[in-house]
């Protein structure tokens, strides 16, 4: 699994050139992902974060990529991704999505967003994605606003850190 509330650091995710639908690496233009507490949009509340630009709008047109690190989700396994979303803006000028890859070169929309979703919990199956090395990227175009703060991702009902010390009452 995997857990981060980006408070102390990045968590090991990274704003990156992405590669496309077709597992072509294209150069984002103008990517706007950035770390640390937003100046605009969920304001300091929201705590440290990753946001398209913290200090305001995103750069016109940008493609911006976020991707985490690369976690294992076993076969098998019940596996869910949920993290915390602020979007703002023109819900006709930005597309948001979830994407995943378990080979680091095809990736697959698991959920597609538009703006005027405010401070949600988000959470997807991601059960049908499994592999050693699962990558997830934050992918936007537009000119709005996206800040993502507590992602986890969960295997088979456990968060991350979780251990299986079963119940005092077996016998087994």
């Amino acid at each position: 699994g995997y857990f981060s509330d980006f408070e102390q650091s990045p968590g090991g995710a990274e704003a990156l050139d992405y590669l496309d639908t077709r597992g072509r690496t294209r150069n984002a233009h103008r990517n706007s992902w950035q770390w640390g507490i937003p100046v605009v949009g969920p304001g300091a509340a929201w705590g440290t974060g990753w946001g398209t630009n913290l200090l305001g709008r995103p750069h016109g047109g940008s493609t911006s990529s976020l991707y985490l690190p690369p976690v294992t989700v076993p076969f098998g396994a019940d596996a869910e991704i949920s993290f915390d979303s602020w979007t703002s803006g023109n819900c006709c000028h930005t597309n948001r999505y979830l994407h995943v890859s378990t080979d680091g070169e095809i990736w697959t929309e698991v959920a597609g967003f538009r703006s005027g979703q405010d401070g949600d919990r988000r959470a997807f199956d991601i059960s049908a994605f499994p592999g050693d090395a699962v990558r997830f990227r934050f992918y936007a175009t537009g000119v709005d606003d996206w800040y993502v703060d507590d992602v986890a991702i969960g295997i088979d009902g456990k968060e991350p850190g979780q251990e299986d010390g079963g119940d005092a009452c077996d016998d087994d």
